[in-house]
């Protein structure tokens, strides 16, 4: 009946046509159907029907132009791969793999407003009567062929060992792996296909093993340990220890890039990634080197502000707390780079890091100048004193702070704060003292602030804390102290329905 046709060659697609062609018990059967595989996810369709399976709708390739449900047909296998979807018949090299009954008309498998779902020809006399198991003893059977089997046992797994099933999906080795186990051990499992991890966690629950860890990342770069990583969120581990037992929280599962001798080596810090997060416990992805120079990560509230701000092209902005440059550099973006806007911090290599994605970005509007912002009020620009220069490239030497009063049409002040509506965020171990210590220095640049501002300009006072102290009553204290300030509402900044 198959000639020269191998299994693996009726694993590709199965295909049928019209015309008399086999006798099934007195009735005589019409032949329809090229189908590909799909019924079993480890198998092709072909081979999944000589193991006993039905044929599903979207496997169909071809059928007769007038077959109706509850005709009786012949099922073949299509063995290169050659039958057009939607042909009435097929004539190239095929195998014959049984009998059924069609459960679906042609016009139903063949729709083209979405897939046919379901099951399309349920095979009635099939080339081997081999039975199906779908469905059978769930939690208790998970079916497999006899040398997946066999690889199981040749591992020859033991209680409490660490295994690795490198190319693991669906799960069917991995599981009977952990079941040799006795559950009692670690079965690590990977693939490089997310719904195929999801596959195989699936498969595993199912039949209750909890030593299963499914993984989805590519074999051929495991090659450093599997490691769970947690956050101290007590400060309290001492550096080097081996394990921690205090108060920690789970974070997420990652490879280790170096060796435990290479992250606590003593004559000079390690550097580099040490674990690189394949599963982290929020799947968050990372922007990091994505479309450099057209694209700059920034949390949401730091977008508010700088629509907040509202700078015009043209204008002179001053950013008085500016590291790490993001909110510097959208200013810039939104003026379109036209104007000059001043980024001032303390800290050289921060005013580095404004300098270097400024120029990423290929903003020529941003100036970057290491200085202390409170003290960025110099005298009154008199006679002898010379203004600051025209608008520069990032980096560019040009006078600097301290700038004279009223220098800047519009004025950010994103002031260093407790930092308690950052999140996520594990802990904080902050003290009282700790946070009570920032209202004064706040205080001090907001009078730094009024002092820069052109009359009729704006100020736009930000924190990511959320503490009464350094939000509503510095702004409070300004307004009391400061009587040319007055409270603009915010506006709409955010469409809600696009956080949805």
């Amino acid at each position: 009946m198959l000639e020269n046709s191998s299994f693996e060659a009726l694993s590709s697609r199965l295909c049928v046509e019209t015309g008399e062609s086999r006798i099934l018990g007195r009735v005589r059967t019409r032949v329809i159907a090229a189908l590909p595989c799909v019924t079993f996810p480890w198998d092709g369709c072909g081979g999944a029907v000589l193991r006993g399976a039905n044929v599903f709708g979207p496997g169909v390739v071809a059928a007769p132009k007038h077959m109706k449900a509850g005709d009786l047909v012949s099922v073949f296998s299509d063995l290169e791969g050659r039958c057009t979807r939607g042909a009435a018949g097929f004539h190239g090299n095929k195998a014959f793999v049984g009998n059924g009954v069609a459960e679906m008309d042609r016009s139903g498998i063949f729709r083209t407003e979405e897939p046919a779902r379901g099951v399309a020809v349920r095979m009635v006399e099939p080339l081997y009567r081999s039975p199906s198991f779908d469905g059978v003893l769930p939690g208790l059977v998970f079916l497999q062929n006899l040398p997946s089997v066999v690889v199981g046992h040749v591992l020859g797994p033991r209680p409490g060992e660490k295994i690795l099933d490198m190319c693991a999906a669906p799960g069917g080795k991995t599981c009977h792996i952990a079941s040799l186990m006795g559950d009692q051990g670690e079965v690590v499992a990977l693939d490089r296909i997310r719904n195929k991890i999801d596959r195989i966690r699936q498969n595993a629950k199912t039949l209750g093993l909890r030593s299963v860890r499914a993984c989805c990342f590519n074999s051929t770069q495991a090659a450093g340990d599997l490691v769970s990583v947690f956050s101290d969120l007590e400060g309290r581990c001492t550096r080097g220890a081996a394990g921690f037992h205090g108060n920690k929280a789970f974070v997420g599962n990652g490879v280790a890039e170096m060796d435990r001798s290479g992250i606590f080596r003593t004559e000079e810090p390690a550097r580099g990634v040490a674990v690189r997060m394949v599963e982290p416990l929020y799947r968050s992805p990372s922007f990091d080197g994505v479309l450099p120079g057209l694209v700059f990560l920034q949390n949401l509230p730091s977008v508010v502000v700088g629509h907040v701000l509202g700078p015009r092209p043209g204008e002179k902005i001053l950013d008085m707390c500016a590291a790490p440059g993001g909110k510097t550099c959208h200013i810039a973006s939104l003026m379109g780079d036209q104007g000059e806007v001043v980024a001032l911090d303390r800290i050289r290599n921060k005013i580095d890091r404004i300098r270097q994605n400024a120029k990423a970005l290929g903003l020529h509007s941003v100036r970057a100048c290491c200085f202390n912002s409170t003290q960025a009020v110099g005298p009154p620009q008199g006679a002898g004193d010379e203004a600051p220069g025209p608008p520069q490239e990032a980096g560019d030497e040009a006078p600097g702070p301290p700038f004279p009063p009223e220098s800047f049409d519009r004025v950010l002040l994103d002031a260093p704060c407790s930092g308690l509506g950052q999140r996520p965020n594990m802990a904080n171990t902050w003290s009282l003292k700790e946070i009570r210590s920032y209202p004064p220095l706040q205080r001090k640049l907001l009078q730094a602030a009024v002092g820069l501002l052109k009359k009729g300009g704006v100020l736009v006072y930000s924190t990511c804390t959320v503490t009464l102290g350094e939000n509503e009553e510095q702004v409070a204290w300004a307004l009391r102290t400061f009587p040319c300030l007055s409270l603009q509402p915010q506006g709409k900044t955010v469409d809600v329905h696009l956080l949805k």
